[in-house]
């Protein structure tokens, strides 16, 4: 695995504000995981790095549930 700076750096501040000890490699491993690398589309196109769902209808629903895809503004926000 390659490090991506940019998804690191966000890993940290993520962990950071996660309120309980976890650890910045174990936050920024499944992002890479769930995002093939930060090139899925969900990553890409959504910036939503972990699969989060939402009731709210939009444009891109769950292919296997009955939720939707959260979007985001930028990976900062899905950070936050």
């Amino acid at each position: 695995m390659e490090l991506n700076q940019y998804y690191w750096d966000l890993a940290v501040k993520a962990a950071g504000k996660a309120g309980y000890p976890i650890q910045p490699e174990w936050i920024y491993s499944q992002w890479y995981h769930e995002t093939d690398g930060f090139t899925s589309a969900l990553c890409v196109e959504y910036n939503n790095l972990g699969g989060l769902t939402q009731v709210e209808p939009n444009d891109i629903p769950q292919p296997d549930g009955s939720y939707y895809y959260m979007k985001f503004n930028t990976p900062d926000d899905y950070a936050e």
